[in-house]
């Protein structure tokens, strides 16, 4: 009984130490160049062709087959709530135009270009780039014109590549699918359901 209940303890902390090594916050090395001098962090060309990174490739290719074949499987299945969960998913386009929106309001009053990092100068066309990231917000908030505020997006981060640096734009392209994702599909899908 001793070791059993011995084996059954080891089993809880380790367990927990899991857990705890995953929860527990570490900080975030990817956005320090938001607030230290990017030079001390240069673009490392040499890990795009390392181990580690045919490591992620692989694993996160593992991942997504996985995660689909348990799609999959439990699609097939009938549940009462997938209907519920139906009508959440419609209003996700909402919520991301409305968090993409926070955002870009939030750099344009820094003045920066869609990063705290990209600072924009005080003068003509920082002024104009601020505007811009206002008015594409505003259009993704209120759904009006939603779709030229993501060809707008879109083309800021073409903005970023011009001013700073095609690396910084590669940094920023996410705002490039979020602008594609209002351009096709648009804030208010769920109307159309």
């Amino acid at each position: 009984m001793t070791n059993a209940l011995t084996t059954k303890r080891k089993r809880l902390l380790l367990v927990f130490c899991m857990l705890a090594g995953v929860l527990l916050p570490t900080p975030v090395l990817a956005h320090v160049k938001w607030f230290t001098d990017s030079t001390n962090y240069p673009l490392r060309t040499d890990l795009i062709s390392s181990d580690r990174t045919l490591l992620w490739i692989v694993s996160s290719a593992l991942a997504v087959a996985v995660l689909y074949g348990i799609h999959r499987t439990l699609a097939a299945w009938s549940w009462r709530w997938t209907g519920w969960l139906a009508h959440m998913a419609a209003a996700a386009p909402t919520v991301l135009a409305i968090q993409t929106a926070i955002g870009l309001i939030s750099t344009a009053l820094h003045p920066a270009l869609l990063a705290p990092n990209l600072n924009l100068q005080p003068g003509p066309v920082g002024m104009a780039l601020s505007i811009l990231q206002i008015m594409i917000a505003f259009s993704f908030i209120t759904g009006f014109c939603d779709w030229l505020g993501g060809c707008l997006l879109i083309g800021l981060v073409a903005v970023v590549g011009v001013l700073f640096s095609p690396t910084d734009a590669l940094e920023q392209v996410f705002w490039a699918g979020i602008g594609i994702t209002m351009f096709v599909i648009g804030r208010d899908a769920h109307a159309t359901r």
